[in-house]
């Protein structure tokens, strides 16, 4: 277990990997944060579905959450208590959700599930945590065609350089009138 030090700097790095991000993009952060955030809620950061009791750590990560507007997705869902849990002591002493997926808060819809597979055969005393995602990509307009579509490469001919010179001189001449008129 990592001390108190290492951790911040963990924190540090991790926020330092945020700020490179805009504000408004889609944001998840997950991993093993050794925190227990347990099953009280008293912000939207953490659903009333976790386990166990908080600890310090777990107050460290709600306030990580909170600066950043972070939700934990394992802790939303009724799922049963085989499903929450991420780590099991050696021995099956005690069981404990430790591991963790976040998401910005403004995307919380798109998570449909989020639960722990104990079954999953991944040669750790970790279980793995997975959530179901459906995004949502906005249709972006393309501009409205502003002019005719030009093709360059044609300049390259003779004949169609000179008619393109022609015409932009005939253009020329007309504004050079327009000028002398106003």
């Amino acid at each position: 277990m990592a001390n108190d030090e290492e951790v911040e700097e963990i924190y540090e790095k991790i926020e330092e990997l945020i700020s490179l991000t805009n504000s408004k993009e889609n944001l998840i952060i997950m991993g093993d944060w050794n925190a227990i955030v347990g099953d009280s809620t008293d912000g939207r950061e953490v659903g009333k579905y976790g386990l166990g009791t908080r600890n310090e750590r777990g107050d460290r990560l709600i306030e990580f959450c909170r600066q950043h507007d972070l939700i934990i997705t394992n802790t939303l869902f009724m799922n049963h208590k085989r499903r929450r849990y991420t780590f099991k002591m050696p021995g099956d002493i005690n069981r404990y959700q430790l591991d963790y997926i976040m998401v910005k808060n403004r995307y919380k819809n798109q998570i449909k599930s989020s639960k722990s597979y104990p079954g999953a055969d991944i040669d750790s005393d970790h279980n793995l945590v997975m959530i179901k995602s459906v995004l949502k990509f906005k249709k972006l307009e393309r501009p409205k065609n502003i002019g005719p579509d030009w093709n360059l490469c044609q300049l390259k001919q003779p004949e169609t350089r000179k008619l393109f010179e022609k015409k932009c001189k005939e253009k020329y001449k007309y504004f050079e009138c327009l000028d002398k008129h106003f």
